[in-house]
């Protein structure tokens, strides 16, 4: 019985600890006062709209339709232009602008 009572106090100081750790390292954001869009009342962002939950039947549906559906349009109708990047290409980017580069495996027929 010791055992268990020492387990269960362990877990809920374990919990406590995990508590205390989340809120102090949690965003600490003032709130912003000049934004005067319409969805912004009362210190938060709400929905335009609202949103009614989905029901379960249509949520299996939802799935149903995922799982067995035909895909449509999966993969493009066209080649996608690709080139080679070098290291030198890489290094030659500026730092103050955001570049999208991938990297694949696939060699390109370029």
């Amino acid at each position: 019985m010791f055992f268990i009572k020492l387990v269960a106090a362990l877990i809920v100081m374990l919990g406590l600890a995990i508590y205390i750790v989340n809120n102090s390292i949690k965003a600490k954001v003032s709130p912003i006062e000049e934004v005067t869009s319409a969805p912004y009342e009362g210190l938060k962002f709400h929905n335009t709209a609202p949103r009614n939950p989905m029901s379960f039947s249509d949520t299996a549906a939802l799935w149903v339709r995922f799982f067995t559906e035909k895909k449509v349009d999966t993969t493009p109708d066209i080649n996608i232009p690709l080139r080679p990047v070098s290291r030198a290409d890489l290094e030659a980017l500026s730092s103050d602008t955001l570049h999208m580069v991938k990297e694949t495996a696939i060699k390109s027929p370029i």
